[in-house]
């Protein structure tokens, strides 16, 4: 708002002093054109709150993708193939409602499923009490599979007793789809990397001696966010809204009850992106901003 007042000329004031103001009232006005009165016309209040919140959050967010995104110039991995999640070591009931939660959410980011009747699982979600012991004997079952996939990257160096340990598999594929050979890679171009990564395997063991007051609805929702795309526990979290705090220690607010709109954008963001985009949090921050907005 301009806060300089339009001075009066001295001969008009003294004017108006010495003839009265219904003279000057009198007096014939040119009234201003239209485009005169559209640059006068102040901004509403309003509008100028609403902008200022979008910002905000448009800040919330960048940090939000910054932080969960492995930041080491790759892709954010998600999966090309069909996810056929299957759960081991709960109830029926329970397992059930664990597959179901990850299908329904994966199908509202637009993740490929299976048919759960004709797939081969792979995505597996172990429930156990005994985490160190399951782990072992699925390494030494199965080498050649934990050989290739990664945890480091994901969880750092959070500690062994964390509640929910995950290891995930990816592939690389070159933008055309194709399967890049040893010796050779297709160039990359400004525009599009040479390769993608790809899950194709993951596995989660939750030890349930350690999940405390956690419900049944957050786990299966924080399993569902952490099994569609590589996310970085390790990441500072604080206050942000989303279920990836259920197990995040130091934050100052209790963790959200269940999937948040936060975590649904990001997943529809991340599943909606060409390959190449995925390398740019602010486009995955564009896509979370427009999906949040059509929300309102």
């Amino acid at each position: 708002m301009n806060s300089h007042r339009h001075l009066l000329p001295a001969n008009l004031l003294i004017t108006m002093m010495l003839f009265g103001a219904s003279s000057v009232v009198c007096q014939e006005v040119t009234p201003p054109t239209s485009s005169s009165a559209n640059e006068q016309k102040p901004t509403p209040l309003e509008s100028v709150d609403v902008t200022a919140k979008r910002e905000a959050l448009r800040k919330e967010l960048t940090t939000f993708v910054s932080n969960v995104t492995i930041a080491d110039g790759s892709n954010t991995a998600r999966w090309r193939e069909p996810i056929c999640p299957s759960i081991v070591g709960t109830a029926p009931e329970q397992g059930e409602f664990i597959n179901a939660r990850i299908r329904e959410t994966a199908k509202f980011a637009g993740a490929p499923v299976g048919e759960a009747a004709k797939c081969t699982p792979n995505l597996l979600v172990f429930l156990t009490t005994q985490p160190n012991e399951l782990i072992a004997q699925l390494k030494a079952r199965y080498p050649k599979l934990f050989d290739n996939m990664t945890t480091d990257e994901i969880t750092g160096a959070m500690p062994a007793a964390h509640p929910v340990r995950i290891w995930q598999r990816s592939t690389l594929k070159n933008a055309d789809g194709s399967s890049p050979a040893p010796t050779h890679r297709l160039k990359d171009s400004r525009i599009v990397g040479s390769v993608s990564e790809e899950l194709d395997a993951v596995i989660i063991v939750v030890d349930t001696a350690s999940t405390g007051t956690v419900t049944f609805g957050q786990l299966s929702d924080y399993i569902s966010m952490v099994a569609l795309a590589q996310v970085d526990l390790r990441a500072g979290l604080e206050n942000a809204s989303t279920i990836l705090r259920l197990f995040a220690g130091k934050v100052q607010e209790r963790p959200p009850g269940q999937m948040t709109e936060w975590d649904r954008a990001f997943l529809k963001a991340v599943y909606g992106l060409q390959d190449f985009n995925l390398r740019e949090p602010s486009v995955v921050t564009n896509r979370m901003l427009e999906y949040l907005d059509s929300q309102r």
